[in-house]
């Protein structure tokens, strides 16, 4: 196999780079996290697959250190806000409580977890 690499113009480097960014997981994100809402089904109005855009979504939170857990629950995809309360109060350390350092179990009892099954 031969590869070969072709240099882009200045002028046209910030098109290039910026072509892919944020087509599917960003305004999904962007979106949930700016209503404040703690719990949110996502509604899909394409032919996306729920169990796809979890991946996505899942893959895009972890690589961005983002506070958001997305569920997948019956076929229904949701999102959950880990930086506030069921209330919108600001949770401080929402970052050791969910993702603790130790192999301590994580805190039971989240309400989302529950609600979701009952669905």
């Amino acid at each position: 196999m031969t590869v070969k690499y072709e240099q882009v113009p200045a002028e046209e480097l910030d098109a290039t780079l910026d072509v892919r960014r944020g087509r599917v997981s960003y305004p999904i994100v962007k979106g949930f996290m700016e209503t404040g809402y703690y719990v949110s089904k996502v509604i899909l109005d394409d032919n996306r697959k729920p169990g796809t855009l979890y991946m996505l979504l899942k893959s895009y939170v972890a690589n961005h250190d983002l506070p958001v857990k997305v569920y997948l629950r019956k076929g229904r995809l949701y999102l959950m806000r880990l930086d506030i309360d069921v209330e919108g109060n600001k949770v401080e350390n929402w970052k050791e409580k969910h993702f603790p350092k130790d192999d301590s179990a994580i805190e039971e009892g989240a309400p989302i977890e529950d609600a979701i099954d009952d669905i």
